[in-house]
C-alpha cells in the first residue's frame, strides 16, 4: 500500500493571451503527447527496467475549482472569468489523491489571525447590506464566498448559494460554486445536478467542463475528467484550470510524468508577477512519486521561497527528505509545517502519511485521528488510518475506517481497500461484491488491480492474480505492492529466479511495511 497524498486535489489558473486556433490545437495535446512518450517506456512483460522509480502513491486528487472573491461573476466576460479562476487556484492539489490524488485541500488562507479580523468585519458589513437588500443575489454570493473560502463555513455558504439560486435561477456562477461546496459536503448528486444545470444555461462553457472535471476527480473518475478537460481546452486552449485538472487526473492514474508536464505548462502560462507556489508544490509531489527526490525538494523550496509559511510544501518536502534517509530532518520539517499549515485537519493527515511512509503506524494512527477529530468528512484520513490499522493487525478498526471512507465517497480505490480487508477477515462474499464494484467503475486505478491481485492470490488463483498484478504495473510502474505481488505469485508458480527480480524491485520502490505480506 502506498503513501496517500490525497487529495487532493492540481487545478490551475487562467491566462489572458489568446492564440490562433490552429496553433492552440497542437498545444492542447501537450500533456497527452507526453503521456504517450512516457507510456512507451513501460513494458511490464519484459520485466523491470534499469530506470529509477518512485514509491507507489495513493494519490487521489482532491483539487477544487474556486470562484473569484469579488463583485464580478465568472461569466461576466472571458477575461474576468480567467482572472477569477487564477485567484481561485490558490487551492490546488494537495492528493489523493490523492492524490489522491486529491492531495490538496481546496481552500488556502493567508495569515490566519489577520484574515480572521478581516473576515469578521467583512461579514458584519455583508449582514447589514443583506438586511437592507434582502433580494440582492450578488450579496448572498459574496457572503457565500466569504463563508466558504475564508471562514471554512461550508454549510453556511451552501445555504447562501441556495438563496442566491432562488432569487436568480439564471445565475450560472451560483450553480458552479454550489457544486463545489456541495462536493466538499459530500452532496455529490446535488453537486452533479448543479453542474448539469449550469451546462444547460451555458452550453459549451469551458468553466462548466472544468468544474465537472473537478467533480469527477473528487469521485476518482479520472478518465471522464480527462475527457472534460480536453473539451474545455478545445474551446479555450489557454484555460489554466483545465491544465491543472488534467494534471490531477493523470496523477490519479499513476501517469506522473504527464502530470508534471501539465503543471509545468501552468508555470509557463503564469509567470508574472510571480509563479503560483502551489504549482511548484504539486509538481514536486509528482517528482516524488517518480523518485526524483532532489527535484521534488527543489520544487518545494521554490514554493516556500514564494510563500515561506506554506506548511503544506514543507510537509511534502519532508517526504522526499525521508526517502533520501534524512529522517530527523524530515520529522523536523513536518513538525514546523504542521504549525504553519492553514488547515489543521489537512496538516495532520499529511503528517500521518509521512509516518505511514516511515512505517511508524502508531504515530500515523495518532495523526489521522487528529485530522478526523477536526474534519469528520476527511475521507483520505479514514483510508490512511485504515491502512495503518491493518499494518498493526487491528483488523476490525481497519474495517470500520474503510467502511466509513466508502460511505463518504465510494471511489474505486477505497472500495478495493475495503474488499481487501474483508477478504483478510474471511468475508469473501462482501469482498467479491466490493472488488467487483471497484473494477467496474469507469476509472479503476493501479491500486484497485493490485488489491484485486492480492485477493486472487489469497485464494490461490495464481493465473488471475498474475493478470491483475501485471495490469496494475502497466498503469503505474511505481506501485510497490504490484511488484511484490508479481514476485510472490511467480515464486508460487515455481519461477524463483524471475520472482526475485520483482521482489528486489519491490524493496527498492517500497518503504517500511508497505508491501502486502505473503500470507495473502
Amino acid at each position: 500500500m502506498n503513501p496517500s497524498c490525497s487529495g487532493g486535489s492540481m487545478t490551475g489558473q487562467g491566462a489572458d493571451a489568446e492564440r490562433e486556433r490552429s496553433k492552440a490545437s497542437s498545444e492542447n495535446h501537450l500533456c497527452q503527447d507526453s503521456e504517450n512518450s512516457a507510456k512507451g517506456q513501460q513494458d511490464v512483460s519484459a520485466g523491470p527496467s534499469s530506470e529509477s522509480h518512485a514509491p507507489a502513491g495513493n494519490n487521489q486528487s482532491g483539487t477544487n475549482l474556486q470562484a473569484e472573491k469579488g463583485k464580478a461573476t465568472f461569466l461576466a466576460a472571458q477575461k474576468k472569468r480567467r482572472n477569477a479562476l487564477i485567484i481561485a487556484l490558490l487551492v490546488l492539489l494537495l492528493c489523493v489523491g490523492v492524490i489522491c490524488p486529491g492531495f490538496i485541500h481546496r481552500r488556502a488562507k493567508t495569515d490566519v489571525t489577520q484574515m480572521s479580523v478581516q473576515t469578521d468585519k467583512k461579514l458584519a458589513e455583508l449582514n447589514q447590506a443583506i438586511e437592507r437588500e434582502p433580494n440582492n443575489p450578488q450579496l448572498y454570493m459574496e457572503r457565500a464566498r466569504l463563508f466558504y473560502f475564508d471562514r471554512e463555513e461550508a454549510a453556511n455558504a451552501y445555504t447562501d448559494l441556495s438563496r442566491t439560486i432562488q432569487i436568480a435561477p439564471e445565475l450560472v456562477d451560483a450553480y458552479l460554486l454550489r457544486s463545489d461546496v456541495g462536493a466538499f459536503l459530500h452532496r455529490y448528486e446535488q453537486a452533479q445536478a448543479d453542474v448539469d444545470k449550469a451546462a444547460g444555461l451555458t452550453p459549451n462553457s469551458p468553466a462548466v467542463y472544468v468544474q465537472r472535471a473537478h467533480l469527477e476527480e473528487i469521485m476518482e473518475d479520472h478518465n471522464k475528467a480527462i475527457a472534460d478537460c480536453q473539451r474545455a481546452l478545445a474551446l479555450e486552449p489557454q484555460n489554466f484550470l483545465a491544465f491543472g485538472e488534467l494534471g490531477s487526473a493523470y496523477q490519479g492514474l499513476g501517469r506522473y510524468a504527464v502530470a508534471a508536464r501539465c503543471i509545468t505548462r501552468q508555470l509557463e502560462m503564469h509567470k508574472e508577477p510571480q509563479p503560483w507556489p502551489l504549482n511548484f508544490l504539486s509538481r514536486g509531489m509528482a517528482k516524488f512519486y517518480m523518485r526524483d527526490f532532489d527535484g521534488a525538494i527543489d520544487d518545494e523550496n521554490s514554493a516556500l521561497k514564494i510563500k515561506p509559511d506554506l506548511g503544506t510544501a514543507r510537509i511534502i518536502r519532508s517526504y522526499a527528505e525521508a526517502a533520501k534517509g534524512n529522517v530527523a530532518l524530515a520529522e523536523a520539517d513536518a513538525a514546523r509545517g504542521l504549525v504553519e499549515e492553514s488547515v489543521p485537519s489537512r496538516g495532520h493527515r499529511l503528517v500521518g502519511d509521512l509516518y505511514r511512509y516511515l512505517g511508524n503506524h502508531e504515530r500515523a494512527v495518532e495523526e489521522y485521528g487528529k485530522a478526523i477529530s477536526q474534519n469528520a468528512l476527511a475521507v483520505n484520513s479514514y483510508r490512511g488510518r485504515g491502512v495503518s490499522y491493518y499494518r498493526l493487525g487491528q483488523l476490525n478498526n481497519a474495517l470500520e475506517d474503510f467502511q466509513q471512507a466508502v460511505k463518504l465517497n465510494p471511489a474505486s480505490t477505497t472500495l478495493s481497500y475495503l474488499a481487501l480487508i474483508e477478504e483478510v477477515l474471511g468475508e469473501s462474499k462482501n469482498a467479491d461484491r466490493d472488488i467487483s464494484a471497484a473494477l467496474h467503475q469507469s476509472s479503476p486505478t493501479s491500486i484497485v488491480y493490485s488489491n484485486s491481485a492480492a485477493i486472487k492470490y489469497s485464494r490461490r488463483n495464481l493465473d488471475g492474480a498474475l493478470i491483475d498484478a501485471k495490469k496494475s504495473l502497466e498503469m503505474d510502474r511505481y506501485n510497490a505492492d504490484a511488484w511484490q505481488l508479481l514476485g510472490t505469485i511467480l515464486k508460487a508458480k515455481g519461477n524463483s529466479k524471475e520472482a526475485q527480480v520483482y521482489l528486489d524491485r519491490a524493496r527498492e520502490y517500497g518503504y517500511p511495511n508497505s508491501v502486502p505480506p505473503p500470507a495473502w
